[in-house]
């Protein structure tokens, strides 16, 4: 996911555990999907912080919560073991 041009001023923004909590998996797999560039990330304060909006589009591109596979990596591609 690319990051978008909004400033933490401009746009709401949300904590590691509240993205885990919408997308439906461990906040460490998404400080994981971060590291990766799989989820847009901001610095606010020494802390990542990811936009909402980014969020919840991706939590609408998909069918439900992300998270539905236990010990899986959604976001892996298919045939990839996770």
């Amino acid at each position: 996911m690319n990051p978008t041009a909004h400033t933490p001023a401009q746009a709401p923004t949300l904590t590691r555990v509240q993205v885990a909590a919408l997308l439906g998996v461990a906040p460490s797999t998404v400080a994981a999907w971060a590291r990766s560039g799989r989820i847009a990330c901001v610095y606010h304060r020494g802390r990542r912080r990811y936009y909402a909006a980014d969020v919840h589009a991706l939590l609408e591109s998909t069918s439900g919560p992300i998270g539905d596979s236990p010990g899986r990596d959604p976001l892996a591609r298919p045939g990839n073991s996770g």
